[in-house]
């Protein structure tokens, strides 16, 4: 059986949504309230929380994909591509608009 966790405000009340208890970034679900780990789109954007704890990656690469600062994903292909002037930033978001049924396949929750 998986291990989940929760996040309690010192009041009792369980948090949902995005939360920074500490200098890292963690991600709770607004419908079952405990924290994610792996790949999660959240409002149209892919990010990365490290198991088993949740903390979000920031400025690393996984799996082919770049993490910026904000903890938002981008394939690395489209990343290169870009810088060489071969795609615009505007078919860099269609691209990944398109791989984000994939990789919504392989998000781990637990």
């Amino acid at each position: 059986m998986a291990t989940k966790w929760y996040f309690f405000y010192d009041g009792g009340s369980m948090a949902t949504g995005w939360i920074q208890p500490d200098s890292y970034w963690y991600y709770l679900d607004p419908f079952n309230e405990d924290m994610k780990t792996g790949w999660k789109s959240i409002g149209g954007k892919l990010y990365y929380f490290y198991s088993p704890f949740g903390r979000m990656a920031t400025n690393t690469v996984i799996n082919e994909w770049k993490i910026d600062s904000n903890g938002v994903a981008t394939p690395l292909r489209i990343i290169q591509d870009i810088n060489e002037g071969l795609i615009s930033s505007e078919i860099n978001e269609d691209v990944l608009s398109e791989n984000l049924d994939t990789i919504q396949s392989i998000e781990t929750e637990t």
